[in-house]
């Protein structure tokens, strides 16, 4: 859905698109799963590896993380600025009463623990900048799954590895913080941003589309391929 919207309906206004995954671990797209996941625990538990398009560490989704995707035009007008992207997300904490500060890779702070992480997509005149937001995430089974007992076994490798950090779920900082709220404030802060009220994108009317349902059976083909899940790791070496 969001490779639809960059490539097909994206023109000279950002989008901002919030969505939920089932549990499901997503690496970036110069990694290797054996290096970042537990993937015999993930396969015992149902949970999804999924490998996205944009660079970046390793995550953990649920149905308690809200994950949101800013797109946006570069030409002719540049919109694309990561500061002023995380400054909407940070504003919107505030509402809550949360203070939240950037860290070094763009990610999202309270304190000492992360709460958000995120990743960037550029081509030639548009770019996105997604990103997670824990709320009531499982943190035992993320630190689970995001464990690699192989890691140990590989010597060499390319690509990218993630940085390990402490997290925390938002709603332990403020319990009226919950899916609705967070997504009304980020999108009041999207708007308020941009200097104009925001049009809601018709999902029923996009879906319907012939174009729309062409594209999701083509891509969800290739993004579930193990060509693709798998084989676009970097060569790497390990011991047997």
């Amino acid at each position: 859905m969001e490779d639809f919207l960059f490539r097909n309906l994206l023109s000279s206004a950002p989008i901002l698109f919030f969505y939920i995954n089932q549990p499901s671990v997503i690496i970036g797209r110069a990694q290797n799963p054996w290096l970042e996941c537990y993937l015999d625990a993930m396969a015992k538990d149902h949970v999804l590896l999924a490998r996205r398009q944009s660079g970046g560490g390793a995550v953990y989704h649920d149905f308690g993380n809200l994950n949101y995707s800013i797109l946006t035009p570069v030409s002719p007008v540049n919109f694309f600025n990561k500061a002023d992207n995380l400054s909407v997300i940070i504003k919107s904490l505030a509402y809550f009463n949360i203070t939240a500060h950037a860290g070094p890779r763009h990610d999202l702070w309270v304190g000492d623990k992360k709460i958000s992480g995120c990743a960037f997509r550029q081509s030639k005149d548009r770019a996105f900048h997604h990103g997670t937001l824990l709320i009531n995430t499982d943190l035992e089974k993320l630190n689970l799954y995001l464990h690699a007992p192989d890691a140990e076994r590989i010597i060499t490798y390319g690509g990218v590895r993630s940085v390990r950090s402490p997290v925390m779920n938002l709603n332990s900082l403020n319990t009226r913080l919950d899916m609705e709220n967070l997504i009304k404030k980020i999108a009041f802060s999207f708007s308020d941003f941009l200097g104009q009220e925001s049009e809601y994108l018709n999902f029923d009317q996009i879906t319907k589309n012939n174009l729309f349902i062409n594209f999701i059976k083509e891509k969800t083909a290739e993004l579930k391929s193990n060509d693709w899940l798998y084989g676009k790791t970097l060569p790497f070496e390990f011991l047997i």
